[in-house]
């Protein structure tokens, strides 16, 4: 019996460092992708390559692309790790341009997650790819004429009024401001009141409604940033485990 238990966790712990060899050599190739190509690239770190601050929630999506752009300091272009997936950053601005202008109809795919019925907030101009992009697009410009612009003004105006007696009441009682905060609330009451034809008054009340909805969309969480991370690297799964980015209340 001792025998047969000895050999059982030796072919278990063979079996590990199988296991773990294998991971390590997968890792291993997956990350020499741009090397191999002779691309220069941001150092990736196992197993997340340059995306484990974000997943692990010490910095923004933000500042992960800010720190990868520093990196690459002196380059055009270079290579990035989501995980195991290579990904590409540029950074002339003439080769950005070309990307946004000329050369638009090879890169106008996000690459980004999209399931309308799984998650309908996926539908946007930001995620939709190819002529599905264009489809919104088409019903979205005549929104932005010259004639619904002044249209609009208006309420950006008053709405900029209420917004310069907040920071005129906080330096009168010396109080320390949150800038983002307001500047959210501002924004939703414009949407509100453009968009919807909804008077929010988000900045006479911090606690509205509308605004408590906003604020759960961009909230961080270690579940969402997992999802996000799958997002990137495996989308497809997604729609196999039907796992949806946000609260389905929201």
């Amino acid at each position: 019996m001792a025998c047969l238990f000895g050999t059982l966790v030796l072919d278990v712990g063979v079996l590990a460092v199988c296991a773990l060899a294998a991971v390590y050599v997968y890792f291993k190739v997956s990350f020499s992708y741009w090397k191999k190509r002779n691309v220069p690239y941001a150092k990736p770190t196992f197993p997340f390559g340059n995306f484990g601050d974000k997943l692990l929630l010490r910095a923004t999506l933000g500042h992960v692309f800010e720190n990868i752009y520093k990196e690459l300091d002196g380059e055009k272009y270079g290579g990035t790790y989501a995980l195991t997936k290579p990904g590409f950053i540029f950074r002339d601005p003439d080769i950005i341009k070309n990307i946004l202008v000329k050369d638009f109809s090879s890169f106008h795919d996000r690459g980004l997650f999209v399931d309308e019925e799984l998650e309908p907030l996926t539908g946007h101009l930001f995620r939709l790819p190819g002529k599905r992009w264009r489809n919104l697009r088409v019903k979205l410009s005549p929104t932005f004429t010259s004639g619904k612009m002044k249209m609009m003004f208006q309420t950006l105006v008053d709405c900029g009024l209420e917004l310069g007696s907040i920071p005129d009441k906080s330096a009168i009682n010396e109080e320390i401001i949150e800038i983002k905060d307001i500047l959210a609330r501002y924004s939703t009451d414009i949407i509100s009141s453009c968009a919807f034809g909804i008077q929010c008054n988000c900045l006479k009340n911090p606690d509205a409604e509308f605004l408590q909805w906003g604020r759960k969309i961009f909230k961080p969480s270690l579940r969402t940033s997992i999802i996000l991370f799958i997002v990137t690297t495996i989308p497809a799964l997604l729609s196999v485990l039907k796992l949806s980015t946000l609260d389905p209340s929201i």
